[in-house]
């Protein structure tokens, strides 16, 4: 059998994670079609980013935690998956956006000798998404990310700076390498998905039907949008990070299908204005549409105004409550007369307090006085401490809680959940160790409480550098939920 390659080189915001983590899922479903998605270069977030690492260099790249890695390693590791793979296997899949530009440059020469070496076959699938729509969304990652690029900077001077380029004239080299009958170009609108998502268009560019058995992400765990506030205060803020404005309790992400814009109107249509000409050669030469049109979704409303605006506004009121709350408490200070022996007491009872805690290894214990360690939430409409139990009432089909835990670098706990619950509920515990800026499904734990499956849950996390977070997902309906205990010690 002849072998098939489809290379998806993104581009970048076009669901690339959501359609990464999808076909790595998906495994053992895609070997009984004949469809392998490779594992030798994958990154920690199911792409083949080492590849991309590897051809670019970290230094080109300029982004987070990039590490080094051998373009000639990978490559080889590259070959020995593919030569080794079962004989009923003929067409391999390789994702990553980072490769979308790679090909204008030398530095893609080795790979390009790599598949033709491999493979008989080649499809290049490139997902476009409307530049203004790119742009706004490209900012708001790299702001969440506090990437040097857009530090300190608006949106519309990093539109300013930012190249994103001619999709015509980016996928022309492409063109030239692989011939155009192998260039797979489709829209990143929902409307023009082959049955209605980019899972099941995927599936039908690559030759396959969406069907029941296909696992799918959970909805809305990957790369959530920053919201127009959160933008407003890490750009105010640049020293600080996504995660300290969380932890005051800012509502930092987006709402799920949110119109909000951070661009005008006027904006948008200027942006347009420039990539008219190169989508329209897109639309022609690759899709073959006489009409000339790309993006077939006008949603541009002349009223649009950015959102920016307003959440500096309460940014800036909120600097001057601030400001007025500060003169009020040194007032206040000048008029109270605490002795430094009063000070000196409440200080040794302070230390004797955590001499205690350390003493017993006792790191955390969801309670009424730690109410306070709740320090984000979604889909709860309240959290009440009653009878000593923490009663959470959900108001849609994600509700979790977002926990500062003080882990201080021990790396082994035990950690125990009760629920009263007649129902079976799912709990799932995610976690990060340090350096991570997401929390992933990998890192998480799984129990079913309540009901036959038993009130109490113990697990054990050892040789995990943690950080001070935790979220926990509580069920997937709106109700209450009753926890008892949610407690963590230091084994």
């Amino acid at each position: 059998m002849k072998r098939v390659l489809f290379l998806h080189i993104g581009t970048g915001k076009t669901g690339t994670t959501a359609l990464q983590t999808f076909c790595s899922i998906n495994t053992t479903h895609f070997h009984r079609q004949g469809y392998h998605y490779l594992q030798s270069p994958k990154w920690g977030d199911n792409s083949h980013h080492l590849l991309g690492f590897a051809l670019w260099g970290s230094q080109k790249l300029d982004l987070p935690n990039i590490p080094e890695v051998s373009l000639e390693e990978i490559l080889s590791q590259i070959e020995q998956e593919v030569l080794s793979t079962s004989e009923n296997i003929n067409k391999f899949i390789i994702s990553s956006e980072l490769l979308f530009e790679i090909i204008s440059t030398p530095k893609v020469d080795p790979l390009i000798k790599l598949i033709n070496k491999l493979f008989d076959e080649v499809k290049i699938i490139c997902y476009l998404r409307r530049q203004d729509n790119h742009l706004q969304s490209l900012y708001q990652q790299w702001i969440k990310t506090g990437h040097t690029k857009v530090k300190g900077k608006s949106i519309h001077e990093f539109i300013a700076d930012y190249k994103i380029g001619m999709y015509s004239e980016k996928l022309e080299p492409w063109r030239k390498q692989f011939g155009l009958e192998n260039i797979l170009v489709r829209v990143y609108e929902k409307e023009q998905f082959e049955g209605g998502t980019i899972f099941s268009d995927f599936l039908y560019t690559i030759g396959l039907k969406a069907n029941v058995d296909w696992s799918f992400p959970q909805k809305g765990k990957s790369n959530i949008s920053i919201s127009s506030l959160g933008v407003a205060l890490m750009r105010i803020c640049p020293e600080l990070r996504y995660d300290d404005f969380v932890k005051m309790g800012f509502e930092m992400e987006q709402a799920h299908e949110s119109n909000e814009s951070l661009l005008s109107a006027n904006d948008r249509k200027d942006i347009l204005a420039k990539y008219k000409e190169s989508n329209r050669l897109v639309a022609l030469e690759y899709l073959n549409r006489k009409d000339g049109v790309l993006f077939r979704v006008d949603n541009i409303n002349d009223d649009t105004k950015s959102n920016l605006s307003d959440a500096e506004k309460i940014i800036q009121q909120l600097v001057l409550q601030n400001n007025n709350l500060q003169e009020k408490i040194n007032k206040l200070t000048d008029k109270l007369s605490v002795t430094q022996s009063t000070i000196n007491s409440l200080t040794e009872n302070q230390n004797y307090f955590y001499s205690f805690l350390l003493s017993s290894k006792f790191v955390f214990d969801l309670r009424k006085e730690t109410m306070n360690s709740i320090v984000g939430r979604n889909d709860i409409e309240s959290i009440d401490f009653k009878n000593e139990t923490i009663m959470i009432k959900s108001c849609g089909k994600d509700p979790f809680i977002i926990l500062a835990i003080p882990f201080n670098n021990y790396k082994n706990h035990r950690f125990h959940l009760k629920l009263d619950s007649l129902d079976p509920i799912p709990i799932q515990v995610f976690y990060r160790e340090k350096n991570e800026q997401q929390f992933s499904e990998q890192n998480s734990i799984t129990v079913m409480l309540g009901g036959s499956s038993g009130n109490t849950h113990t697990f054990e996390l050892k040789n995990k550098n943690l950080d001070n977070f935790l979220r926990l997902d509580l069920g997937m309906n709106p109700g209450i939920i009753i926890l008892s205990e949610f407690s963590i010690k230091r084994l």
